[in-house]
C-alpha cells in the first residue's frame, strides 16, 4: 500500500518517498541499487517512454500495483518473441547445444548476451516443437537435440 499522504497521482511527479521498510531501503541507497529516494516511479514512466510504450497505470486499491504495458509492435527489439523460425536465438541455441550437450542456461544466456527468462522461453518453444530434450538431472545432465532447425 502507498504510504499516508502520497497518491497514485501524486507519483507522476516529484514527491516524499516514505520507505515501507528502512531496513532494506538504506543499504539498497547506500549501495547504489536506489540512485535517490522518491524517484522510482519517475524512473518507470521515463523508461516505458524511452521505449515507445504508453504511461503506466499505478493503482491503489486492497494493494499497490503497476501495469505496465508490451509494445504490440512485431519488429520492437525490447519485447520478447518466440518464433523458431524467425529467431536467431533459437538456432544459435541449438548451435551451441550441439557443440557442448552439458551447457547450462545461463552458460546460453551469457554466449548469447540474451536474458535467461529469454533463454528459457527459446528452450520451451524448442521441447514443445519437438527439437530439443533434457536428459538427466539439472546440473549433471545434457540436452539432445532430436532435429535441425536450419
Amino acid at each position: 500500500a502507498l504510504p499516508y499522504g502520497l497518491t497514485v497521482q501524486k507519483l507522476h511527479g516529484p514527491h516524499k518517498s516514505l520507505p515501507t521498510n528502512p531496513l532494506l531501503a538504506d543499504p539498497m541507497y547506500w549501495n547504489g541499487y536506489i540512485e535517490k529516494v522518491g524517484t522510482g516511479t519517475e524512473d518507470i514512466i521515463t523508461k516505458c517512454h524511452d521505449y515507445g510504450l504508453q504511461t503506466p497505470e499505478f493503482h491503489q486499491e486492497e494493494d499497490f500495483r503497476v501495469v505496465i504495458w508490451r509494445n504490440k509492435s512485431e519488429t520492437d527489439p525490447n519485447v520478447i518473441q518466440i518464433d523458431p523460425d524467425g529467431d536467431p536465438n533459437v538456432i544459435q541455441i541449438v548451435e551451441l547445444i550441439q557443440n557442448n550437450p552439458k551447457i547450462s542456461r545461463a552458460e546460453l544466456a551469457g554466449r548469447l548476451q540474451i536474458s535467461e527468462r529469454k533463454t528459457r522461453m527459446c528452450i520451451e518453444q524448442l521441447k514443445k516443437d519437438g527439437v530439443l530434450i533434457r536428459e538427466g538431472s539439472t546440473k549433471r545432465g545434457k540436452w539432445i537435440v532430436l532435429e535441425s532447425t536450419k
